[in-house]
């Protein structure tokens, strides 16, 4: 799930009672477009490769081990800097994503 070939976004998804966890893998200069989430703070884990996060103006490197915190209502965007970036995602119960064929640019 984490390498190889497929498209870009969301490889993986689990929602229990109480959370909503998604695997999210990109390509090389893939991006996430520029969003704002009104509804829940998320937390996101770097498990593979490099990439950065926009989060309202500041920029965040991020790499192998990296936690970053997303509060609810930031505006923010990230974007892969190298082969096989991948982050897991978790935050309260909502609809989650689903794997697709396109959800990113």
């Amino acid at each position: 799930m984490l390498t190889g070939d497929g498209p870009d976004g969301p490889r993986w998804s689990h929602t229990s009672a109480q959370l909503n966890i998604n695997l999210i893998r990109l390509s090389t200069g893939a991006t996430i477009p520029l969003h704002r989430n009104i509804d829940v703070d998320v937390v996101l884990v770097v498990v593979a490769g490099t990439g950065s996060a926009t989060v309202e103006t500041v920029l965040h490197t991020l790499q192998v081990g990296d936690l970053l915190v997303i509060p609810r209502g930031a505006e923010r965007s990230l974007r892969s800097t190298s082969d096989d970036f991948a982050y897991v995602t978790c935050h309260q119960r909502r609809a989650g994503l689903q794997p697709q064929d396109k959800q990113v640019r």
